[in-house]
């Protein structure tokens, strides 16, 4: 997450993956993760100006966001609050897959999260939860909204059906 004033002497860009983001005078989020194939670029306020090695390029306006995957940029029209609530200290989903929960507890908590069966990791979930509470408190929250529970094997969380 970043807070930038803009300075036009002194542009601040921020190079990362296959992408540069230019800002303008901004608070913006950036997610990219060496584990993930796309970079989201989640703009809050003033601008940002996205581009890729490709030559493809974008400025985005608040509440929007960039998903940078193989030198093409889509842009969405996104809630950037609820993406920027970890700030705050909390996990925010909203229609988000289990797998993409369980990717955010995994870095969070630094735990290696596995899926018993393939098809666990599209089930969809939406909830807010702190980030600060102790990792079983999650996982309760987890298997409390949906027909999965999860067991601690060794050092890793396995994710199965109830």
């Amino acid at each position: 997450y970043f807070q930038v004033e803009r300075d036009p002497a002194r542009p601040f860009v921020v190079d990362v993956a296959d992408l540069s983001v230019r800002v303008l005078g901004t608070r913006f989020n950036l997610m990219a993760y060496p584990d993930e194939n796309r970079v989201l670029t989640t703009l809050v306020s003033g601008s940002v100006e996205v581009n890729t090695n490709e030559g493809a390029r974008v400025v985005l306006e608040p509440d929007q966001q960039a998903a940078v995957l193989g030198g093409e940029i889509n842009v969405s029209p996104v809630d950037a609050s609820y993406i920027t609530s970890w700030v705050q200290g909390k996990f925010n989903f909203d229609n988000a897959t289990l797998e993409e929960i369980a990717m955010q507890i995994s870095r969070w908590y630094d735990v290696k999260i596995l899926f018993a069966k393939e098809e666990l990791k599209s089930l969809h979930f939406s909830g807010s939860m702190q980030k600060f509470r102790p990792l079983e408190h999650l996982i309760q929250r987890i298997e409390a909204t949906g027909d999965v529970r999860c067991r601690v094997k060794g050092g890793d969380i396995v994710i199965d059906n109830k």
